[in-house]
C-alpha cells in the first residue's frame, strides 16, 4: 500500500506543477479569472491586473496628484509598532 501511495503521490508532482495555478495572493473575486488563463502564466497576469487596479483606485481618491502627508499620525504608527517590538 505503501508504494502505491508513494507513487501516486511522485505522478501528482508534475500534474500539480505544470496545471493548477498559484492562488496565494489573489483575491477571491479574482479566482474565476485565474483559472481561465493558461496556468504557468495565470499568477503574474492576475497580480499585474491587480496592481494595475490598485494604482487607479489610488489616482481616483488622490486627483490632485500629491502624497498627504500627516507627521503626528505617522509618529503615532511608528511608535506603536516599536512597543510590539
Amino acid at each position: 500500500m505503501y508504494l502505491f501511495f508513494a507513487s501516486m503521490m511522485v505522478v501528482s508532482i508534475p500534474i500539480v506543477w505544470f496545471i493548477v495555478p498559484e492562488t496565494s495572493g489573489v483575491s477571491l473575486e479574482s479566482m474565476s479569472d485565474l483559472f481561465e488563463l493558461p496556468p504557468r502564466k495565470a499568477h503574474g497576469i492576475i497580480m499585474a491586473r491587480a496592481q494595475t487596479a490598485q494604482d487607479d483606485r489610488a489616482a481616483a481618491s488622490n486627483p490632485t496628484g500629491k502624497e498627504s502627508y500627516n507627521e503626528g499620525e505617522d509618529e503615532k504608527a511608528i511608535e506603536s509598532r516599536q512597543e510590539y517590538v
